[in-house]
């Protein structure tokens, strides 16, 4: 089979998950092939081979979306708009953009997305490298207790200039609700990131990653929270 033929060219097993623990199945389901090349199941591009990603076929990124909800200023109630509370969302702004996102990361090998998640907010929002040994165990300790409960919020196909006709991009973005006392450590911008903060989103954010509106949108939805964002971004 041409899955075979390339397997035997490269040593690369698809459609499945290797023997050393890399994830090569897509969650759009089995995906063909372009000769003996996996076949990006969205759609060409118009660039071949495997581009700036580090894999053939699916390339798996997970994102870690952390709410909560905005008081009133100087009061214990939520504020609301059109009777709706508003959410704020934890957001990065890696150092080479001017484009706000949600913190992200590669899916390592053998890696769990849950390990995956957390190791994805303690890197780009704590800087857990810079801190001495009993923050780390503190802060790695709230991180995990906060993530425990994640609500998938997308699991698919992820638009990226980076996408190639064999090689793409597919992500899966949990949320997780945590309250104003949830993190005894202050965040701090990890190391590639320009800054992270806290956005209320009282109305669209500026500057958001544009491929992240429609998943911002669902996860507003998902939370009843007040929505900004139109439903046709999901078309």
């Amino acid at each position: 089979s041409l899955s075979l033929s390339l397997s035997l060219r490269f040593g690369i097993s698809f459609n499945t998950v290797d023997d050393e623990g890399v994830n090569r199945v897509s969650y759009c389901g089995n995906y063909g092939f372009l000769g003996s090349y996996p076949r990006n199941p969205v759609g060409r591009t118009g660039l071949r081979g495997r581009g700036n990603l580090p894999r053939w076929g699916p390339n798996h990124e997970v994102a870690t979306l952390l709410g909560r909800w905005r008081r009133e200023p100087g009061a214990a109630g939520r504020l609301l708009i059109d009777e709706k509370p508003v959410l704020e969302v934890l957001l990065i702004r890696p150092g080479t953009s001017e484009s706000w996102t949600i913190p992200q990361g590669f899916l390592s090998k053998g890696q769990t997305p849950q390990t995956a998640h957390e190791q994805v907010v303690l890197d780009q929002c704590f800087d857990i490298s810079s801190k001495s040994e009993a923050d780390k165990a503190s802060i790695t300790l709230e991180v995990k207790r906060a993530l425990e409960n994640p609500q998938t919020v997308y699991r698919g196909s992820f638009d990226d200039p980076m996408n190639t006709d064999n090689a793409w991009l597919e992500i899966s973005v949990a949320m997780v609700m945590v309250d104003d006392n949830s993190f005894t450590v202050d965040l701090k911008p990890g190391q590639g990131i320009h800054q992270v903060e806290w956005f209320p989103v009282t109305e669209k954010i500026q500057r958001l990653q544009s491929n992240l509106q429609q998943i911002l949108f669902k996860a507003l939805t998902m939370s009843n929270a007040y929505n900004p964002y139109s439903p046709n971004l999901m078309s």
